[in-house]
């Protein structure tokens, strides 16, 4: 038994994936083979976790997109017969459009790695440190999986407007101090919210919208997938009070 409905519900959802795993059989192998340039997505991978990390991740998030989109359950045998049957013609559609969005964010994250391996000039050391606890935020064991599915496409622009910051850095580094200012404000509001209890889900469009920020910042010309602001983040954080 469980003292709190959320630990239930995970514990149900981890249950049912680990049924809907068993149950798709060879197809949960055929994922690996299914997914663009694994090999280098896992070299790109190698220095956060290993390649069979990358490989289960990779699993989880296709199983759960395909048997379980927007974290619909089942209750009954009957209606877990009908998931399954549905989920199988989708899990390696699936498995596809994650593996394109991974390998992206991997092959991104690859060359700001090098960016970042060349910023050695002490005048670089706060902006480097920024990037780094920024990328450690989105790329981690088990990141496919624990982000949402319609952010990972997301991920390698967001990286790539780490890129452009740290390149163009040198030009700006007053303005980038201020605007690094303004980010780190929301974060420390959302990480204080974690702190106190929050549950991540909860804050999920808040976490995502800061993210969005950062690109309005520091890579404007890579667009936003949504408008954003200080006003709009300001708002957003009312509302979820």
């Amino acid at each position: 038994l469980f003292d709190q409905d959320s630990k239930a519900a995970q514990a149900h959802a981890a249950g049912l994936q680990a049924l809907y795993r068993h149950c798709a059989g060879s197809l949960v192998k055929q994922i690996r083979r299914s997914v663009k340039a694994f090999d280098q997505q896992a070299l790109a991978f190698s220095t956060i976790g290993s390649a069979a990390e990358l490989q289960l991740d990779i699993e989880q998030a296709a199983l759960c997109a395909a048997f379980m989109p927007e974290g619909l359950s089942v209750r009954s045998r009957d209606a877990f017969e009908q998931q399954l049957e549905a989920g199988k013609q989708r899990l390696l559609p699936q498995a596809v459009e994650i593996g394109d969005a991974s390998h992206d964010a991997l092959t991104t994250l690859r060359q700001l790695h090098r960016l970042l391996g060349k910023a050695r000039s002490p005048q670089l050391l706060a902006v480097v440190a920024d990037i780094g606890r920024q990328v450690d935020a989105l790329v981690y064991p088990g990141f496919i999986s624990a982000t949402p599915l319609a952010q990972l496409p997301h991920l390698s622009r967001y990286l790539q407007a780490a890129c452009q910051r740290l390149e163009n850095y040198a030009g700006n580094a007053t303005r980038d101090r201020q605007q690094a200012i303004q980010v780190d404000a929301y974060w420390q509001r959302y990480q204080q919210a974690l702190a106190g209890g929050r549950a991540a889900d909860e804050l999920a469009v808040f976490r995502w919208m800061i993210e969005e920020f950062r690109v309005s910042l520091f890579a404007q010309g890579l667009g936003t997938a949504e408008k954003v602001s200080p006003q709009r983040l300001d708002r957003l954080w009312q509302s979820l009070q």
